[in-house]
C-alpha cells in the first residue's frame, strides 16, 4: 500500500469524490471525524466492503502535514443496532424511543398502529405530541425531567403513562420497566 493513493481503500461508488474532500480537509486541517452523520464504509483487498470510522488526525512532519487516520471496523457495532432494530420493530407493545430533548429518535410498527401516526410524522417531533392536551403544559414535566428520574417506579412496578392518539382520544398505556 506504501506509495499508492489512498482511494485505493475506498470502495468505488465513492472514490471520485474523494480527492476535493481530502483537498477539503487540508485546507483547514484540524483533528475531527471523518464524515461525521455519514455511513463511511473501505474496500478491502479482495474488494469487498466493510463500515468503517475514522479519525483524522494533522501532523507536522519535516515533509510537511500528514494525516494520520484512525479506522475502526464497526461490523459488529451495526450488526448489533441492526438487531436490536429488528427487536423493538417486532415488539407486540407500541415502543417509542427519545433523546435527552425530548424528541421521538425511533417508534416501531405498533406505536404507529397504536397512536394513528405514520413514523415519519412522529420521528424528530416532541414526545408531547403524543400526550393530552389536558396535560401539557407549564405544569407538566418536560422529556428532560422524565429522563433524569430513576426508569423504574419506587415499587419496581411500571410506569402508567397516558397518551393520545392522532384523533385526540386518550390511552393509557404501561410503560414496563422490566
Amino acid at each position: 500500500m506504501l506509495g499508492q493513493a489512498v482511494e485505493i481503500l475506498v470502495p468505488e461508488r465513492f472514490r471520485h469524490a474523494h480527492p476535493g474532500l481530502r483537498g477539503s480537509f487540508f485546507n483547514n486541517p484540524h483533528s475531527r471525524p471523518m464524515g461525521a452523520g455519514r455511513d463511511l464504509y473501505g474496500l478491502k483487498k479482495d474488494g469487498t466492503e466493510l463500515p468503517i470510522e475514522i479519525g483524522l488526525n494533522p501532523i507536522e512532519t519535516d515533509e510537511g502535514t500528514m494525516v494520520l487516520s484512525a479506522i475502526v471496523d464497526i461490523t459488529s457495532r451495526k450488526r448489533l443496532e441492526q438487531r436490536f432494530r429488528q427487536v423493538v420493530e417486532s415488539a407486540p407493545n407500541a415502543m417509542v424511543m427519545i433523546n435527552e430533548r425530548g424528541s421521538i429518535a425511533m417508534v416501531n410498527a405498533q406505536a404507529e398502529r397504536v397512536f394513528g401516526y405514520a413514523r415519519a410524522e412522529m420521528l424528530g417531533q416532541a414526545i408531547e405530541m403524543l400526550v393530552p392536551e389536558r396535560f401539557r403544559g407549564p405544569s407538566s414535566e418536560s422529556a428532560p425531567v422524565l429522563l433524569s428520574r430513576s426508569s423504574v417506579p419506587a415499587d419496581g412496578g411500571p410506569r402508567r403513562l397516558i397518551a393520545a392518539s392522532r384523533c385526540g382520544n386518550p390511552r393509557r398505556r404501561t410503560s414496563s420497566s422490566r
